[in-house]
């Protein structure tokens, strides 16, 4: 009987003991994605990455992530589009964005499409620790597609112009 007792304990434990927060991280270039998933992972987070949309999407499929750390600029397709296909598959993670490219645009768009926060590369960080923990917290993702489609034509016209 008490072995029965104890199989049972064991059983709560594991399924109401925490599990770490889960990032997904997008970026296209290595060492930034090593340094951040490294960070990630020695506070205590689960970390996956990935440096393309396809890629992205089989493990955020997989494994909805609790937040998502995403760059603006990837080869294959710009931040802004898969926030948008993320808003579509029902999103709930905070998105933050991290990019080289300091455009105001970018800052004004990225509030409106989804994301919590927008780092700016090279980033120091504890900034970048700080603000993860600050999105986890509050979980505050959402979006204004008003907003959104503005900034997103915007965003379009300037690069056009590039």
């Amino acid at each position: 009987m008490w072995f029965y007792d104890i199989v049972h304990l064991g059983r709560y434990i594991m399924e109401n003991e925490p599990r770490p927060k889960s990032i997904l991280i997008c970026d296209d270039e290595p060492d930034i994605l090593e340094m951040m998933s490294n960070l990630f992972k020695s506070k205590g987070y689960a970390v996956e990455t990935a440096t393309g949309h396809e890629e992205f999407f089989a493990k955020f499929e997989r494994n909805r992530p609790d937040l998502i750390l995403l760059d603006i600029r990837i080869p294959d397709r710009d931040g802004f589009s898969i926030a948008d296909e993320l808003q579509q598959r029902e999103n709930r993670a905070p998105i933050i964005f991290v990019t080289a490219h300091n455009r105001s645009i970018y800052r004004l768009c990225s509030p409106v499409a989804g994301a919590v926060d927008f780092i700016v590369k090279p980033f120091d960080p504890d900034v970048l620790l700080a603000s993860v923990k600050k999105a986890l917290k509050s979980d505050a993702s959402g979006s204004n597609w008003f907003l959104y489609a503005t900034c997103r034509k915007s965003q379009l016209a300037e690069q056009s112009t590039e």
